[in-house]
């Protein structure tokens, strides 16, 4: 889990908008399109491994994974959301 002081403080390293940490239907539906193989990070490669939680930015159309209790704030990394997600 991300200290809430520190996530209040992250953006997003391409736009620098602020983040919002990703809801649970959010990071549920993410794991649940890993699983099925639709999902690509921006730089449009598959993503394999199931994701603890997240940081969504204000359009919800990329998500920053936290794996291992970390942060991946790099924008290669980001998983590209679908609409409506």
């Amino acid at each position: 889990m991300v200290m809430p002081h520190l996530a209040q403080s992250l953006v997003c390293p391409e736009t620098h908008v602020p983040l919002q940490v990703a809801s649970a239907e959010q990071v549920i539906a993410v794991n649940q399109a890993i699983e099925s193989g639709t999902l690509k990070t921006t730089s449009g490669t598959p993503v394999l491994d199931p994701v603890e939680s997240g940081f969504v930015d204000a359009e919800a159309t990329r998500m920053y994974p936290v794996r291992d209790g970390l942060p991946i704030l790099l924008a290669a990394e980001a998983i590209a959301l679908p609409s409506q997600q």
